[in-house]
């Protein structure tokens, strides 16, 4: 998902494809929905809260990767509803199994996870479910 241009007055998100994904595709002023078959991971870039309606970004990320998780089980007969959970921090290790070629040096956001004053590799990744993510950007 892609914030809006800066001189829009109201925020337009829109959510595009990208197939095949490639690690060098990430940008770190986005946010990234990842469909991992088992799990739907959100991913906001370090850089996220530079842009401007950064909120409003993530925000209609979190909805929309809860509403494709079911549409995705529903449509393709998984076996269950896929959890959907937002990742800060480095990319779990069943998402990296994904991509042809992943090289742990650059890490998920390159040079503006340095940028933004984060390791670019590593182990540690931070989870919270899409839910949990909700409620607190709802008050709740």
């Amino acid at each position: 998902m892609t914030p809006p241009l800066p001189n829009s007055s109201q925020p337009q998100i829109s959510v595009t494809e990208i197939a095949p994904l490639a690690q060098t595709e990430f940008e770190p002023e986005s946010v990234y929905v990842l469909d991992c078959i088992g799990t739907i991971y959100v991913l906001p870039g370090p850089l996220l809260n530079t842009t401007q309606y950064w909120q409003d970004a993530f925000v209609q990320a979190l909805l929309f990767a809860s509403d494709y998780a079911i549409l995705a089980a529903s449509m393709e007969d998984r076996n269950s509803v896929p959890a959907s959970e937002v990742v800060f921090g480095s990319l779990p290790r069943d998402a990296k199994c994904l991509f042809r070629s992943w090289d742990e040096k650059r890490g998920l956001w390159g040079s503006g996870g340095l940028m933004a004053g984060r390791p670019r590799t590593g182990n540690g990744s931070d989870v919270l479910s899409v839910r949990e993510a909700l409620d607190v950007c709802c008050g709740r």
